[in-house]
This record gives C-alpha cells, sequence and structure tokens, in this order.
C-alpha cells in the first residue's frame, strides 16, 4: 500500500476530465473575483468622494471583465446540465 502522500500525486498527474477543468476554472475564477473586490474596495477607501483615482479605474474594469468571463461561463456550465 502506497502513502497518501504518493497516492495524492499520482491522482494528481492523471489529465482532468473537461467537467474538472470547468470547475477549476470557476473555482479559480472567483477567488480571484473576491481578491479584486476586495482590492477594489481598499482602493475606493483611500480616495476622495469628488474624484476616483485612475487606480480605482483599472480595477474595477478588471472586476468587470472578469465577472463577465465568469458569467459566461457559469451559462454555459448551467446550460450543459440542462
Amino acid at each position: 500500500m502506497q502513502p497518501p502522500a504518493a497516492n495524492q500525486k499520482a491522482e494528481d498527474s492523471t489529465p482532468a476530465s473537461p467537467e474538472q477543468s470547468r470547475q477549476s476554472q470557476i473555482e479559480a475564477d472567483t477567488k480571484k473575483l473576491l481578491q479584486l473586490s476586495a482590492e477594489l474596495r481598499a482602493e475606493v477607501a483611500k480616495t476622495y468622494k469628488e474624484s476616483l483615482s485612475l487606480t480605482v479605474l483599472k480595477k474595477a474594469e478588471e472586476v468587470e471583465v472578469l465577472a463577465k468571463s465568469l458569467k459566461i461561463l457559469l451559462s454555459k456550465e448551467a446550460d450543459t446540465k440542462h
């Protein structure tokens, strides 16, 4: 019998199914979206009420792009299950 660590490495080397790949991508994108949202919130807190910095605008755009791609990915996931 192999030790658990060796067994885990063997499982990691097998190619992931398309469903597992999509799930991994969704998880990674969700974590990144959470991180970007927290960074955006921190940047907004640093700005004055009357103006937004270029950093805030760029960060907001990153959040928007990632949220849209995640939405598309989740829509495809929902379509394949129906």
